[in-house]
């Protein structure tokens, strides 16, 4: 089906009072098994490109960046539940922009070397280069370092931040944390203050590490997207090294490697990206909205 433009997904999401999950992919393979994690679930999702490593896997080199895209894109029209495509959380401005042309219909700029005006301003920017193609904005506000203090996002801050950019939807930092092994606590009181103050969808970054009863309570406070990265990671690499440490035939490498059938080292791993995708849209509340 045709990408559901993520102002729609987010307004069926409020309506129905749960988050959509985003689960970022890393190749075509993984983006190909959220989906199906997605469908098996019967629920809307998000998937996308990273604007944080899909420029360092490419070295830089932009002319390649059309066939990752594309391909993603294709990819999400062709599952059978609402998929929004988006290019998350890049610091480089150039690609930003480029992604507005890419076949993504939401897209991020983020770069914690800006100052917080060069953040206002270049996020207003990208506002209205977007809208004039159809393609939604996020942004965030707040540091999510998974080490070192938080710096909480502030309901003023976030209201100020919201009426001079124009963005759809705004990552916020209420005890959140990007990359993080332990659990955080996430404060459901100040995510309540904030979906009141910025009037957008609340985007809760660092997913992974949310424990399921306290994320339940910040959904119904008003987040409404909630970013995973790390979990689905953790499920792969774990079920790949267990396959790598079975007896295998190096003599057989092509059962092994691309096929898909029981001998595929890379099969289980797959499978337990599809399943967690599914399991998380429980906890979200997502699961059979589709």
């Amino acid at each position: 089906m045709p990408l559901v433009p993520f102002p729609e997904l987010m307004a069926e999401a409020e309506s129905g009072g749960y988050a959509v999950g985003y689960f970022e992919p890393w190749d075509l393979q993984s983006l190909l098994a959220v989906l199906q994690g997605a469908e098996d679930a019967r629920s809307p999702v998000m998937v996308g490109q990273s604007g944080i490593f899909l420029p360092t896997m490419l070295r830089g080199e932009m002319r390649h960046f059309p066939a990752f895209a594309h391909a993603g894109r294709i990819a999400c029209e062709n599952c059978r539940v609402p998929v929004s495509y988006l290019f998350n959380e890049t610091p480089r401005w150039d690609w930003a922009i480029a992604s507005l042309d890419m076949g993504f219909n939401v897209t991020m700029y983020s770069n914690p070397d800006d100052d917080p005006e060069t953040h206002v301003l270049r996020t207003a920017e990208l506002v209205r280069r977007a809208a004039q193609v159809g393609v939604a904005v996020q942004s965030e506000l707040g540091s999510l370092e998974s080490d070192g203090e938080l710096a909480q996002t502030g309901p003023e801050e976030a209201a100020d931040f919201v009426r001079r950019t124009g963005v759809d939807a705004l990552g916020v930092v209420a005890g959140n944390r990007h990359v993080f092994t332990g659990t955080f606590e996430l404060d459901v009181e100040l995510v309540g203050r904030l979906a009141e103050a910025a009037g957008v969808p609340l985007v809760l970054h660092g997913g992974s590490g949310a424990r399921d009863d306290n994320l339940r309570d910040g959904i119904a406070r008003g987040i409404r997207q909630v970013n995973y990265g790390s979990a689905q990671r953790r499920a792969f690499l774990a079920c790949l090294r267990d396959s790598m440490n079975r007896g295998w035939d190096p003599d057989d490498m092509h059962l092994l490697l691309g096929t898909g059938l029981e001998q595929d080292l890379m099969r289980p791993a797959l499978e337990a990206v599809s399943a967690l995708v599914a399991e998380k849209c429980v906890v979200l509340g997502s699961s059979g909205k589709a």
